[in-house]
């Protein structure tokens, strides 16, 4: 509301630096209502940002949308198994420096529910 060409009110607490630090935030697996709480401001006030800056609503889907994408492609490498680089370190007794030797770790595919349950399987 505007009187004499002037906002009443109190001024907004949204900074242009939120935008990138919301989005790393959404990257983070963070919900509105926890980057709400790390701006400090109410989840209301949150969603008033999210109204009036449609950069902070561009930035919050990119976010998002990157870290289900990673969700994705995780439970897809482990429903199919997956290999990294890995390293073995060796301290021999006739050596003054330990041996490192890279190799290729091999994780097999695990489509299994049985972390699912407590205990267990379920039966």
């Amino acid at each position: 509301m505007t009187v004499n060409g002037k906002r009443r009110g109190r001024p907004s607490l949204f900074k242009p630096e939120y935008v990138e630090q919301a989005r790393k935030l959404c990257l983070l697996g963070h919900t509105d209502f926890e980057i709400a709480q790390f701006f400090d401001v109410t989840d209301r006030c949150f969603y008033k940002w999210k109204a009036q800056y449609p950069e902070l609503v561009q930035a919050l889907n990119i976010g998002k949308e990157e870290a289900d994408k990673r969700v994705t492609r995780s439970l897809y490498q482990r429903a199919v198994g997956y290999n990294y680089e890995a390293v073995k370190i060796f301290m021999p007794a006739n050596r003054e420096k330990p041996v490192i030797v890279p190799y290729i770790e091999h994780v097999p595919p695990d489509v299994s529910r049985r972390d699912a349950w407590p205990g267990g399987a379920r039966g």
